[in-house]
């Protein structure tokens, strides 16, 4: 009885390995296969890029949430910058550029970077 039990347990395990299931809900920008560690590695980056903390763009212990407006304008500013580095990747073939373009390029630092304010919004 208790084969039929564990058995089943395992081989949800197993499959969870293999597919790369993680426990993560609503990512929508990020590979859902993402490792943890690689996850808060990630977003420890935005936040020293932005100068800011977790509940910037999350909601306290619902991070899943899409509560506030700074995760949505994060998970455009994502795909923007994998669009950047793909544009990168294209046109400087020989010169791997693409990953040292990342949010610190632009925001150095601040959640409004002012060269943006001062040049691009008007």
């Amino acid at each position: 009885m208790k084969i039929k039990f564990v058995l089943p347990l395992f081989i949800l395990g197993l499959a969870n390995i293999v597919y790369g299931q993680s426990d993560f809900k609503n990512l929508k920008v990020l590979d859902p296969k993402i490792e943890e560690s690689e996850l808060k590695l990630l977003m420890k980056s935005y936040a020293k890029s932005l100068g800011v903390k977790c509940t910037f763009c999350h909601v306290r212990d619902a991070f899943h949430k899409d509560d506030k407006e700074h995760k949505l304008i994060a998970r455009k500013m994502i795909a923007m910058t994998a669009g950047i580095r793909a544009d990168l990747k294209e046109i400087f073939p020989k010169k791997d550029l693409s990953e040292k373009f990342n949010c610190a390029v632009c925001h150095a630092g601040s959640a409004d970077p002012e060269w943006a304010e001062a040049h691009l919004i008007r």
